[in-house]
């Protein structure tokens, strides 16, 4: 009752504020406009973010005294003030694309289909001025603690539009003679490979990747990516149908593209590839065609895209998956065509004949761990030799989106091929026990595959999946429950099964949303079975299929990590990088072990998500989801694992080359939690400086080299330029 009589008040107050706008304009013409414009300013702005909560109220106290003083009335800015945020809020209109991984409401206004999902029996539709404003009325108690907070200094608020501290050098993970060493070795067993043409082939691919999405057209680039990335594309994709928006790109613009890591092994070569880009983007109603909101300016966005290829493939001279073409034989790959070529019946994504677009991941999501450090990876690989990760990740990502579309169907269906019948039952029970509801605007964040647990008959393995979402409910007529949405910060471990003994195919490492038999579609009709070659999918006797999902404190994983691989000690220290999302969340989890946060210990955790592209939006949904007990992560399991850490914190604290007091607290903090001292953090520090200055000689070298070889070659051609002249001397 409390909150709809506040809501009651606020519309009357921004009713009765738009009435005295009309009347006033009418009645004195000339003064109206000036008087608007004026207050109208610094609420655009404060919108904006482009001044603080002082600087607002000194020049709101400004504008008062001087309405006072020339026109004699003083409390105009309470009657002007209302209508001034509504037109700001509708210019300030942002929308948020799948770079941003902000989980709250897509755009400022609801589209046409949500209205109508919301809207019930028998009701009228909603004022267009209240739709505006109805974001900021739920949003109300949080804008006042933002405004408070802001008042006190403790936490400056961000410029919507500004610039990251982005440190490309920070970013690029791999040292360079580890990479210089892998690129040699694709060398040595492909001659014509080159990374300038490479990269250019990647851009043609990024293009074409961005148009079927904006376009939402994805059939078109079926068989240039993974069926994990084709499932993550689609579901988003349905889910814009779903709520009845499209987007549409403007000024995007590719700012930096480079090879940031290079991994080598005998089943495939891995190139990740590092995008830097921008966008203006813009909302629109599929019915209508109205725009809902749109960015004027151009939001940077980060990320890697991963492809592989078999050690064994040769570059084309020829077109390739990416033209459009079989790599095999040549001919032109049709719409529904992903697997196998209707030519000559290879399988065009096993990476055999080309490089094929596994993921893609957000720079604050990017991680990187050698095999070789995964708790009982060479059992796994002496009973199975093709064994990788990347069919993992695949399997995993393509059950992940099986899940979302079985919530927002309220069928197990979808799930019934890829997992066991135990959890198809007790996921049908859960439905009936919660109700519906399901999540909108998923993110998949990462895939990490995490230890295992190899029987005499039957194998497990642990993934923790990380992903966000905004929860949504329905009630008993089917229509969305009005609430203010919220994005939930999800880790879960998903716990997948086969027989022992089954062999990875190595053809199929990309087609997890196919037969694993036979490389066939499998039908929407969700049979268990293949229908061409009768393959059953979920007895584990042809693929791993989901067992359970647990958390991160579940027995059997925790049991798992403690196991440790032998050749731990071999490894070098680069082979293992934590994403950002990972040291942040941990950071915030010891942060708030008391019970409580205070702004000014977060500002390290806000300087890390400046870094990485992080917005206020993520970091405050996983403080959320920490205080809500939804997210848990285990304390390191040893030494190595927390000096990893520990070395992980100060790489990002030192982004911009400097430590503040309160980080260095906070670094402090997060190492007496791991067992370490403040001098250990001092340690950790000038290992940390001493490495960025070997990378930086290093990078520094090999630029002096070269453009020693460049001269080198600029005199040869000079002087093979004079020889040419003196033997045409001569014959004259």
């Amino acid at each position: 009752v409390r909150v709809e009589a506040f809501t009651a008040a606020l519309a009357v107050v921004y009713g009765s504020s738009l009435l005295f706008c009309f009347f006033y304009l009418f009645i004195a013409p000339f003064e109206a406009p000036v008087m608007l414009a004026l207050f109208f300013m610094p609420a655009l702005l404060w919108q904006k973010r482009r001044i603080g909560c002082l600087h607002l109220a000194l020049i709101g106290a400004a504008l008062v005294w001087l309405s006072w003083k020339i026109l004699g009335r003083p409390a105009i800015l309470m009657l002007l003030l209302p209508t001034c945020q509504i037109l700001a809020i509708r210019l300030t209109g942002s929308v948020q694309n799948r770079y941003s991984r902000d989980g709250s409401s897509i755009t400022v206004q609801l589209s046409s289909t949500q209205k109508e999902q919301m809207r019930k029996p028998g009701q009228k539709d909603s004022a267009d001025w209240w739709e505006i404003i109805r974001p900021e009325i739920v949003a109300f108690p949080e804008r006042v603690k933002d405004m408070w907070t802001d008042f006190t200094g403790d936490a400056p608020r961000r410029h919507q539009g500004s610039e990251s501290v982005l440190d490309l050098e920070l970013l690029k993970m791999q040292n360079a003679r580890v990479m210089s060493h892998a690129l040699t070795s694709i060398k040595k067993r492909d001659a014509c490979f080159a990374s300038d043409v490479f990269l250019k082939r990647v851009e043609r691919l990024f293009w074409k990747v961005q148009n079927a999405w904006y376009d939402q057209n994805l059939e078109t680039i079926q068989a240039l990516v993974s069926d994990a990335l084709y499932e993550q594309l689609k579901c988003q994709v349905d889910s814009q149908r779903a709520m009845g928006v499209r987007y549409r790109h403007s000024k995007m613009t590719v700012y930096d593209m480079r090879i940031a890591q290079v991994n080598c092994d005998n089943s495939f070569d891995v190139i990740h590839v590092f995008i830097r880009a921008s966008s203006a983007d813009a909302a629109i109603d599929i019915k209508t065609g109205e725009t809902l909101a749109a960015n004027d300016e151009g939001r940077k966005f980060s990320e890697y895209w991963t492809l592989i290829r078999r050690p064994s493939a040769k570059t084309l001279q020829k077109p390739g998956l990416i033209e459009g073409s079989c790599p095999n034989c040549g001919a032109p790959i049709v719409i529904g065509q992903a697997t196998v070529c209707a030519v000559c019946n290879s399988f065009i994504r096993s990476g055999f004949y080309d490089w094929v677009l596994a993921k893609i991941t957000q720079a604050c999501e990017w991680e990187y761990k050698e095999p070789g450090l995964i708790p009982d990876w060479h059992s796994m690989k002496s009973v199975d030799a093709d064994f990788t990760l990347q069919q993992i990740e695949d399997r995993t990502g393509v059950i992940f989106w099986m899940m979302r579309l079985a919530e927002r169907s309220q069928s197990i269906a979808p799930m019934q091929r890829f997992s066991t019948e135990a959890f198809c039952d007790l996921y049908q029970s859960t439905i009936v026990e919660r109700g519906y509801n399901y999540m909108e605007n998923v993110a998949l964040a990462s895939v990490s595959l995490k230890g295992f647990k190899i029987g005499k008959h039957w194998d497990s393995m642990f993934v923790l999946v990380i992903w966000s979402g905004v929860p949504t409910m329905l009630d008993k007529n089917n229509k969305v429950i009005e609430a203010r949405r919220t994005s939930q910060v999800m880790r879960q471990i998903y716990i997948l099964g086969r027989r022992h003994g089954v062999k990875t195919d190595q053809k199929n490492t990309l087609s997890s949303a196919h037969c694993p038999g036979c490389g066939g579609p499998l039908g929407s009709a969700f049979a268990v079975s293949c229908s061409y070659c009768n393959a059953v999918l979920n007895e584990g006797s042809n693929a791993w299929i989901l067992e359970r999902i647990a958390v991160e404190n579940d027995k059997d994983y925790l049991e798992a990590l403690a196991r440790k691989t032998a050749c731990e000690s071999e490894l070098e220290e680069d082979n293992e990088t934590r994403s950002a999302r990972d040291v942040i969340t941990i950071m915030a989890q010891i942060l708030l072990a008391d019970g409580r946060s205070i702004p000014a210990e977060m500002q390290l955790l806000n300087k890390i998500a400046q870094c990485y592209d992080m917005s206020e939006t993520q970091v405050n949904a996983i403080i959320q989801s920490l205080k809500a007990g939804l997210v848990y992560i285990p304390a390191p399991a040893d030494n190595r694992e927390s000096w990893n850490l520990l070395m992980a914190a100060a790489r990002m604290a030192l982004a911009d080359d400097e430590i503040s007091p309160t980080e260095e607290r906070e670094l402090i903090l997060l190492a007496q939690h791991l067992g370490y001292s403040a001098s250990d953090v001092v340690r950790a520090v000038k290992a940390e400086e001493k490495r960025r200055f070997a990378e930086q000689r290093e990078e520094q070298q090999r630029i002096a080299r070269e453009k020693m070889h460049a001269e080198a070659m600029e005199k040869a051609a000079e002087r093979d330029s004079d020889q040419e002249k003196d033997d045409e001397d001569e014959d004259q």
